[in-house]
């Protein structure tokens, strides 16, 4: 999705190489731009609305890291010793 819709975008930097069909600056003027040209408008068009798309998708979720909880200064020792935490293992 995302090579396609560079595509469109990079070929409005291509010259018009179709036969003039369509003026873009008056309706009576003379003919100044090819309809392959107005179709590769209207793809760049859609091609930055998919774009927009993809940058607001929110990707794969990803699970929130969590800490093992240790005890505070002055808790019972998980060791078992019966000291407190910050005179044992805390040290």
């Amino acid at each position: 999705m995302l090579d396609a819709a560079l595509e469109d975008i990079v070929a409005l930097t291509e010259d018009d190489r179709g036969t003039p069909s369509v003026s873009m600056w008056a309706e009576d003027g003379p003919p100044s731009v090819s309809d392959e040209r107005l179709e590769t408008f209207a793809a760049a068009i859609w091609a930055v609305y998919e774009l927009r798309q993809l940058w607001k998708s929110p990707g794969p979720r990803v699970a929130p890291l969590r800490k093992e909880a240790e005890p505070g200064r002055n808790d019972p020792c998980p060791c078992g010793s019966g000291k407190k935490y910050k005179k044992c293992h805390g040290a």
